[in-house]
């Protein structure tokens, strides 16, 4: 896994553990019933800030050996019993390949059936970006989540997931086809009460330099356990654009809803992220192209409170609605693996465009 955002010495001092003590036995671990029940004097009054730091790149990276490095370094932490009982969990879960069940990973999920750009009436995605200015140069220092490891100015190569949030709250975002450049990165509050904690990820697509795509993704960094979202049950209710194709589909406790519609103007977007992506646009020498657009947007819940949003807006003039809806209906299906962190196929890494043994079959 990519950790380049991991500078402090503690994310480094687990990195070392990592590399020398993947092997050490699993220590006995509590569950979570057993670690709430601990009575409340046992514990420290607060983590030491060594603790906390390491604890918050334990967490980041999710993995059995990333806790039990924590558990090594800080043995009586402030965090043990629940990297324990996080343990317990993801020993539980053990590998789970797409659909759930065991299998060749990678495998489209149900119904997504893997399409050519030219059957869904698109061009094919650029394979590179033809930017004269290194946007990794160009975004370095460039804030970004807690919840994420990826670097505004990093280029990744789809299809493929990627895997974002904290512990309880892990999902894979899927990215499309082609070279994808993250724009800009931004944590927000959503307008419930209690507000629900958001991270907006956009990425950039570009041919020869000139921006056609832009891709954003909206979900909950944490755990949370609300199930109303207005805009999710509008798409369900079929309320959306005039002239928009709309694709839906409901399994089990998920849901999954999108649609996508040519636009004669720029849709208008309140977020800080999407808002910073285009301000990046122009520094990087690639003008914000004018309308018409295909817009597209699609949402996937479960009853486990995650949350994920999709928006994209394609600059290409000439091609047809349709093609974007064939797009659409196959990719609904993995943001419902990918909500349930159910995709087994291999994680992109940052600026590697060769493409690993296993990916997903996706449309353009």
């Amino acid at each position: 896994m990519h950790h380049s955002s991991l500078k402090s010495s503690p994310a480094l001092h687990l990195l070392a553990l990592l590399a020398l003590g993947a092997s050490m036995p699993l220590a006995p671990a509590l569950s979570y019933a057993q670690a709430a029940a601990q009575p409340a004097a046992q514990a420290p009054a607060g983590p030491a800030t060594a603790d906390a730091e390491f604890w918050r790149s334990a967490e980041r990276i999710g993995t059995v050996d990333a806790l039990r490095a924590y558990l090594k370094a800080f043995p009586q932490g402030f965090y043990a019993d629940l990297a324990k009982a996080a343990i317990d969990r993801l020993l539980a879960e053990g590998p789970r390949a797409p659909g759930g069940a065991p299998g060749a990973p990678g495998a489209p999920a149900a119904g997504a059936s893997p399409r050519t750009a030219a059957a869904a009436g698109l061009p094919a995605a650029p394979s590179t970006t033809g930017l004269k200015i290194d946007p990794a140069q160009l975004l370095a220092g460039t804030p970004t989540s807690g919840a994420i490891t990826m670097l505004p100015g990093e280029t990744y190569y789809g299809p493929g997931p990627i895997t974002v949030g904290y512990l309880g709250a892990k999902k894979q975002l899927v990215l499309p086809n082609g070279a994808w450049v993250l724009l800009a990165v931004a944590d927000r509050q959503s307008g419930h009460s209690p507000a629900v904690p958001l991270v907006s990820m956009v990425f950039g697509q570009f041919r020869e330099g000139q921006l056609i795509s832009l891709m954003s993704y909206l979900f909950n960094g944490r755990s949370a356990t609300l199930r109303n979202w207005p805009e999710v049950e509008d798409c369900h209710a079929e309320k959306m654009p005039r002239g928009s194709v709309r694709e839906a589909s409901v399994q089990r406790a998920a849901r999954v809803c999108g649609w996508t519609v040519r636009s004669a103007t720029a849709p208008k977007v309140v977020d800080a992220a999407w808002e910073q992506a285009q301000g990046v646009v122009v520094r990087l020498g690639a003008l914000m192209p004018a309308p018409p657009l295909l817009y597209t947007r699609a949402w996937a819940t479960d009853n486990n409170g995650n949350y994920l949003g999709i928006r994209r807006s394609d600059f290409i003039a000439t091609a047809a609605i349709g093609g974007r809806a064939t797009w659409l209906r196959d990719y609904l299906p993995w943001m419902l693996e990918g909500l349930d962190k159910k995709i087994g196929a291999s994680e992109l890494e940052p600026n590697q465009s060769r493409a690993p043994n296993l990916r997903l079959a996706l449309p353009d």
